[in-house]
């Protein structure tokens, strides 16, 4: 189930999102930090980065990217990264963590 905060991707973006995340085993999570990146993918979305933080309360930063065999969008970074301390100040963060059940 995907769980999004902060402004709202149209459908395009959330699906592309939701199955990027989800293809990585993902079941419970919710986006944070989630920001355009300028550039455009050949099916039209904009290239996306972000966080992901699942009910385990694991962080993943992500990236997309294209496939050029597949021709289709994918996630040209994925790395589970340690929160940093401020981002407890930012309500994109607590909000995600709070959708995941985490929040303190």
């Amino acid at each position: 189930m995907m769980l999004h905060h902060g402004p709202k991707p149209d459908a395009a973006y959330a699906q592309m999102l939701r199955r990027l995340v989800e293809s990585k085993g993902l079941t419970r999570y919710a986006f944070f930090f989630v920001a355009e990146e300028g550039r455009k993918l050949p099916n039209g979305l904009e290239e996306t980065s972000g966080h992901v933080v699942d009910a385990k309360g694991r962080v993943f930063f992500f990236w997309t990217g294209w496939d050029t065999e597949r021709a289709v969008p994918t996630l040209r970074r994925w790395d589970e990264v340690e929160p940093e301390p401020d981002w407890i100040e930012e309500d994109d963060y607590r909000e995600a963590l709070d959708a995941v059940g985490l929040a303190s």
